[in-house]
C-alpha cells in the first residue's frame, strides 16, 4: 500500500484540502491554462489572433465602423494564407470575442443622440483626447485631415447596427 502513488495523492489532497486531480496535475509538471490546452483546435494561431485585433483597433481609431461580418472576412483571409480549405464557422465571432476582452460588440447610436451627445463638454474633451492620440499613434499630419459636412456620412451609420469596437 505504501507504494501506491494514487494513496499518497489522495492523502496529500486530503491534508492540503485540495481535490486529488490537483496534486495529481501539480505532480505531473502541472496543468496547462485554458488557452494553451485547447490551442490545436483553434483555427488562427496567437500571432494571427493579435495581428486581428491589433486591424480591428486600428479600424477603431479610424473611426471606420467594423461589423462583425468585416471581421469575419478579414479572419478568412488571414487563414486563407496557412489553411486555405478551412472555413470559418457560424458562431466563430462569438467564440473570438469571448476571448479577448478588449473588443466587444455594441449597437451604433441614432445620428440624432450623437449630436446632442457633441455639445456635452466632457464627451467633446474625451473625443479630443483621442483624437490627439491617434494622430500621434499613427504620425498624421494634420495637412492630411479633413472634415466632412453630416450630408456625407454612410446611410448605413445613420440606422441602429451591430459594431465591433473597443
Amino acid at each position: 500500500m505504501k507504494n501506491d502513488p494514487t494513496l499518497l495523492i489522495i492523502k496529500a489532497a486530503g491534508h492540503r484540502g485540495v481535490p486529488p486531480t490537483t496534486v495529481r496535475d501539480r505532480k505531473n509538471k502541472g496543468a496547462q491554462n485554458l488557452r494553451a490546452g485547447h490551442q490545436h483546435e483553434c483555427l488562427l494561431s496567437p500571432v494571427q489572433e493579435n495581428a486581428l485585433i491589433s486591424w480591428a483597433c486600428f479600424q477603431d481609431d479610424m473611426g471606420i465602423p467594423l461589423h462583425q461580418e468585416l471581421l469575419k472576412k478579414k479572419a478568412e483571409a488571414i487563414l486563407k494564407v496557412t489553411n486555405p480549405n478551412i472555413n470559418i464557422g457560424k458562431y466563430w465571432i462569438e467564440r473570438f470575442m469571448k476571448h479577448y476582452k478588449k473588443l466587444q460588440i455594441r449597437f451604433t447610436q441614432r445620428l440624432d443622440q450623437q449630436k446632442a451627445a457633441a455639445s456635452n463638454p466632457k464627451i467633446l474633451k474625451q473625443h479630443f483626447s483621442i483624437f490627439k492620440k491617434v494622430i500621434k499613434d499613427y504620425k498624421l499630419q494634420i495637412e492630411h485631415i479633413w472634415n466632412i459636412d453630416e450630408k456625407s456620412f454612410l446611410m448605413e451609420l445613420v440606422s441602429k447596427a451591430k459594431v465591433i469596437c473597443r
